[in-house]
């Protein structure tokens, strides 16, 4: 029974991809052009997301992640349907603070469900939060009344190319 209700789901899936144009346009093949334009597109949605979240946060920083302590709650949503919500505490230092004030210690929680990622493309803004071994790293952080909103990971060790600029560049170099 488990096992045709999953192909049954999976076969629905295909159908409602392949029907419908946007899932496959984002993993489009594009021009160089076409590429450069879209890139620049999401450059400029993401800076308008950033400042409509700017405006919605009540702390905005920067912060190394020196915390992130895992409490996990099952809510039943129906007869054999259960979530599993997991929430974090988490903990920063060496804090520069861009709105609000960051107060040494400050637990900031954030919640996730049973979040699932599919595509080609940039996930939506806001899901762009710390991942569970991220303690060590540094991150951008938006909050309100004591939920993380988003996070960005800003890399100590930033390459001069991005691994895809570089797979890129070597294609061209082989030609």
């Amino acid at each position: 029974m488990m096992k045709s209700g999953l192909t049954r789901s999976c076969a629905g899936l295909f159908l409602l991809c392949a029907f419908h144009a946007a899932p496959g346009m984002a993993c489009a093949i594009v021009t160089p052009e076409e590429g450069a334009r879209r890139q620049q597109a999401r450059i400029d949605t993401s800076k308008a997301e950033a400042l409509a979240l700017h405006e919605e946060a009540d702390l905005v920083f920067i912060g190394k992640l020196t915390q992130l302590t895992l409490e996990r709650e099952t809510v039943k949503q129906g007869p054999n349907q259960h979530l599993v919500k997991k929430t974090y505490q988490s903990d920063f230092d060496f804090v520069d603070d861009i709105k609000g004030r960051y107060a040494k210690g400050q637990p900031l929680a954030l919640t996730l469900d049973n979040l699932v990622y599919v595509g080609c493309g940039p996930r939506a803004f806001r899901n762009s939060l710390p991942k569970e071994n991220g303690v060590g790293e540094v991150y951008l952080v938006y909050a309100r009344a004591g939920q993380i909103l988003r996070t960005n990971h800003i890399p100590d060790d930033v390459q001069p190319l991005s691994g895809r600029e570089e797979a890129r560049h070597l294609r061209a170099a082989a030609r």
